[in-house]
């Protein structure tokens, strides 16, 4: 196995069996994990693209993200044009 699939493997079996997340966060967690790179670096799906790959209400989806920001499981920006207008959040 590739060295650079090492820190996205491990951080989310770490999520998966380790986190003592509730499952809503993990789902969160390891859905936001596909649209990552293969070292677990940044992605920016949506909202919208969340709800729909996870099954979860708006409110869930946005409430797990909060929960992982805040016990430092991820890492979330905002994402803005050279306009100053916010496209996205960015996650890692």
């Amino acid at each position: 196995m590739s060295s650079i699939l090492r820190p996205l493997i491990t951080w989310r079996a770490a999520v998966a069996q380790h986190s003592g997340l509730p499952p809503t966060v993990r789902h969160v967690a390891l859905t936001l994990a596909l649209h990552m790179n293969e070292a677990g670096e940044s992605c920016f799906p949506s909202h919208n693209t969340l709800v729909e790959e996870t099954g979860l209400s708006r409110s869930s989806v946005k409430r797990s993200i909060q929960v992982l920001t805040d016990a430092g499981w991820l890492q979330a920006s905002q994402r803005v044009t050279d306009s100053g207008r916010q496209t996205s959040n960015d996650y890692a």
